[in-house]
């Protein structure tokens, strides 16, 4: 009897020995979940023949917390709770987890915890009806559409198909059923699922061709209130986001029947203060000054031609010499109506490394200005041709001054109509022209390098 009894208890230490213990203790006799062999059997723990989330990047206490949860899943699942609560409130993802099997890494399985991940939405929430329809929402500033929210809207959501197979315990999220997830833990507030739950499928076959896959993903559900409220800021749908966003581009996008440049904030805010600026608004004096005592830079250069439908902002202009240079620069005017200004080589220029190192960043011109605060115009004279540009906004707090014209403190790349969005600074004016020399000294400079 005592020997029987010292094997036993043998036998019951070779299985502690080879199982997980400390934080997985509590997961070692959940179905699925396997020990590493040898000494290292906690960091080689697997689940479903993954292993589990390496600590170095987060997610492994989360995701054995959902493992302990459902070993403790005692009898079958609630199914009439759970499909009572699915239509009551909102299924809100807490935690998702993704098996990836990618042959291209060693180890080739592991979990993969979604909050790891940057870029698109990793969590979703479901609100789901009795007549088997449910909504899941997207919204505008994770899916590149933000400019949207001045419509008045968040984002917008998609209509699909859900069933629950009691028989299976089993939640299907589309019409196909291609998107399923068993169900494995369920405590009246909180749910742990196997499977796929739509739209949170990481590489879905039917749209991408990668040799990594995802064979299953698991999650953590908890179930919220505000079901009510749930597509507040949602209403439309994504077969209303297409005539929306060329609502919006109509109204947003058009500067006097051309096209703007791009849809960031800056642009339409710039053209937006064009557009609705009271020349009356105008402080003369203060832009006089402004010419006088401090460096007047162009930020950013929206320009046209009368034979395009668009505008363009640009950054680079080619030179017929020395190739590209900057399409911005400033004036460093005087009292006496003359102006100093600098075409810079631009960082694109292949020898703009060589050039810069050697203490050479273009060159500088002098040229003559003039205001008329009848007109809010500024004048500008270089090499014998005259530019004019209309101060259409200023806004002394913002250091702002927004031109609409043609000035010479740029290059001139012939366009017709010009909008310049300028600070003024008043650091740089005393080594104003450090680095700078005649433009026939650089280009003896540029052509003998």
């Amino acid at each position: 009897m005592k020997k029987l009894l010292f094997t036993f208890a043998i036998a019951l230490g070779a299985v502690s020995c080879f199982g997980p213990h400390g934080e997985l203790e509590g997961i070692a006799h959940v179905p699925g979940v396997e020990p590493g062999k040898g000494n290292n059997y906690n960091s080689y723990t697997t689940y479903k023949g993954a292993l589990l989330p390496d600590p170095e990047f987060g997610g492994r206490e989360d995701m054995v917390h959902l493992l302990e949860l459902i070993g403790k899943q005692k009898g079958d699942i609630d199914d009439n709770a759970f499909e009572t609560l699915l239509t009551e409130k909102i299924f809100e993802c807490t935690d998702r987890f993704m098996y990836i099997h990618d042959p291209d890494e060693v180890p080739s399985d592991y979990w993969s915890y979604a909050g790891e991940w940057v870029g698109g939405m990793m969590y979703y929430d479901l609100s789901m009806y009795e007549n088997g329809e449910f909504v899941v929402r997207e919204t505008f500033a994770l899916t590149g559409e933000a400019w949207l929210n001045e419509s008045g809207y968040l984002g917008y959501h998609h209509i699909g198909q859900w069933e629950y197979d009691a028989e299976t315990d089993t939640l299907y999220t589309s019409e196909d059923k291609s998107y399923a997830a068993k169900v494995l833990y369920f405590d009246g507030e909180f749910a742990v699922l196997e499977g796929f739950v739509y739209p949170m499928w990481l590489y879905n076959p039917n749209e991408h061709q990668y040799k990594r896959n995802t064979p299953m993903e698991l999650y953590g559900f908890k179930f919220s209130d505000g079901k009510e409220n749930y597509l507040d800021g949602y209403e439309i749908t994504s077969e209303d986001l297409g005539p929306l966003k060329e609502k919006w581009y109509e109204e947003n996008m058009y500067f006097e029947g051309k096209l703007l440049p791009n849809d960031s904030t800056s642009a339409r805010e710039c053209f937006n203060l064009v557009s609705t600026a009271n020349p009356e608004e105008v402080e003369d004096s203060r832009m006089i000054s402004i010419l006088t005592k401090r460096r007047l830079e162009c930020k950013a250069r929206y320009a046209t031609r009368d034979d395009l439908d668009y505008w363009v902002y640009t950054i680079v202009e080619w030179h017929d010499v020395v190739d590209r240079v900057s399409a911005c620069s400033d004036m460093l005017g005087n009292a006496d109506g003359s102006y100093l200004t600098k075409i810079k080589i631009h960082p694109f220029n292949e020898k703009y490394e060589e050039t810069t190192e050697a203490n050479h960043y273009g060159w500088y011109r002098e040229g003559e200005w003039s205001y008329d605060a009848d007109s809010n115009t500024l004048t500008t004279i270089i090499n014998n041709t005259e530019y004019k540009a209309r101060v259409v906004y200023i806004d002394i707090a913002k250091s702002r001054v927004i031109l609409r014209g043609n000035v010479g403190f740029l290059f001139d790349a012939g366009y017709d109509d010009e909008i310049l969005d300028c600070r003024f600074y008043e650091d740089g004016m005393d080594d104003y022209l450090n680095g700078y020399t005649t433009y026939d000294e650089f280009v003896e400079y540029w052509l003998n390098m």
